[in-house]
Formats: structure tokens, sequence, C-alpha cells
């Protein structure tokens, strides 16, 4: 699996995994003074997903998540 260093060499990687860990955060309905930066992990876990799901797919997999306190 790819580290953090080399995922940053692939703009276009770097903007999949970033439009998903936006999109869940926002449908976590939290305000942005909230927002944590994914940190390297979040970018390995993520591109790894990628790897094998769709950007839409993971979408699909945040709107099915029930986010109960």
């Amino acid at each position: 699996m790819p580290n953090y260093q080399q995922i940053r060499q692939d703009p276009q990687k770097m903007a999949d995994i970033k439009q998903v860990y936006d999109y869940w955060f926002s449908s976590k309905r939290l305000q942005q003074s909230q927002y944590i930066a994914p940190k390297q992990a979040h970018f390995e876990k993520l591109h790894s997903l990628l790897l094998l799901h769709s950007i839409a797919e993971l979408k699909r997999a945040v709107d099915g998540v029930d986010h109960r306190p």
C-alpha cells in the first residue's frame, strides 16, 4: 500500500481523496469550525478504498451510514 508521501505525488488522487473526506465531513452536519483536516492515515486508508471502489460508491456508503450520537 502506498504511503502518504507516494500518494502526495499524484494530485488527482489527492483531490479524489479530499473530495470523499469532505463529503463524509459534510454528512456529519458539523460546524466548519469543527473541521479536522485529514491525517496521513486517512489519506492512506481512503487511497486503498479508492483502489477498490469509485468515488460514487464511497459517497453512497457515506449516505448509508447511520449517524446516531
